[in-house]
């Protein structure tokens, strides 16, 4: 597709906020998503196209093997809409890329391109799209 994750429904999560059963059921899926990724018996290889942002981009972060398409964008957008970077994201990015660049791409929502990404470590290899 066009796009590997444009991030979350804001709306969905201004309306959970209202509601603790569904703040309670996000987070528990969240939770259940990253463990699953994590202890995953079989590698887990994620192909990065288009826009890859917030807690989709960490999902794609999260696998074995993260492979970006020279045409993927990726970014956390928390900081956009005043918030610190979350979805585990200030967790995996300096694992990834070191605390420096982590720092700076979670606090300036800087997008980072494929082969940007492959420099700094945030991604394991960037492709040209069509081998993607």
């Amino acid at each position: 597709g066009r796009a590997f994750s444009a991030g979350g429904d804001l709306a969905l999560v201004e309306n959970a906020y209202r509601n603790i059963e569904e703040v309670t059921r996000i987070l528990d899926e969240a939770r259940d998503l990253v463990y699953n990724i994590l202890h995953c018996s079989k590698p887990v290889v994620s192909a990065i196209n288009g826009a890859a942002v917030g807690a989709g981009l960490v999902v794609a972060l999260l696998a074995d093997i993260s492979i970006a398409s020279d045409r993927a964008r990726l970014a956390d957008g928390h900081v956009r809409m005043g918030v610190a970077a979350g979805d585990h994201a200030a967790i995996i990015w300096p694992l990834l890329c070191g605390m420096a660049k982590a720092k700076y791409y979670l606090m300036t929502s800087e997008f980072v391109s494929g082969e940007e990404a492959e420099r700094i470590g945030l991604v394991s290899l960037c492709v040209p799209h069509d081998q993607l």
